[in-house]
């Protein structure tokens, strides 16, 4: 890809980094929800454990480039990571299927923030990490849509 335009201002990096990070502070908190629910899928709990970890490993990578710009990294998911979470809690009630389903919008939803983050210019040591995290992101969003298909089908 080629990146136009001036790098970005120090707040504009600190900003857009932070909202990344508040978007994997959200998927964290309902992949935690979600693995807690899928005790009878042991396949699909071990993915979810690896893919929150990746989210987990995009907030160490993120967080020190906030720093350096000059800002505190966001600790804790924002408002609409506490809706998701409380969604995919509501949809344990609905067995797998229906918590993969969850994770699907989730994932689309963290797949679009960092689309939206690979286009900005920021510097490139940043735009590696980001780049590499829509990469995770879309891996996860095309394993839970695979796996909630195939549950779909075997219902």
């Amino acid at each position: 890809m080629e990146y136009k335009g001036a790098i970005m201002r120090d707040d504009e990096i600190v900003s857009a980094l932070n909202d990344l990070i508040e978007t994997d502070h959200n998927a964290i908190g309902a992949y935690n929800t979600a693995i807690d629910g899928l005790g009878n899928h042991p396949t699909v709990r071990e993915a979810f454990t690896q893919f929150r970890g990746d989210h987990e490993r995009h907030v160490r990578e993120l967080s020190p480039f906030v720093r350096q710009y000059g800002g505190d990294p966001e600790k804790k998911p924002g408002g609409i990571g506490v809706l998701r979470k409380g969604w995919t809690a509501i949809s344990k009630l609905g067995g797998a299927d229906a918590i993969l389903s969850a994770m699907v919008s989730n994932e689309q939803s963290a797949v679009s923030s960092y689309e939206e983050g690979a286009t900005k210019n920021f510097p490139p040591d940043i735009l590696q990490y980001v780049q590499g995290g829509l990469q995770d992101e879309r891996r996860h969003l095309a394993y839970c849509q695979a796996e909630y298909e195939r549950l779909k089908k075997a219902a």
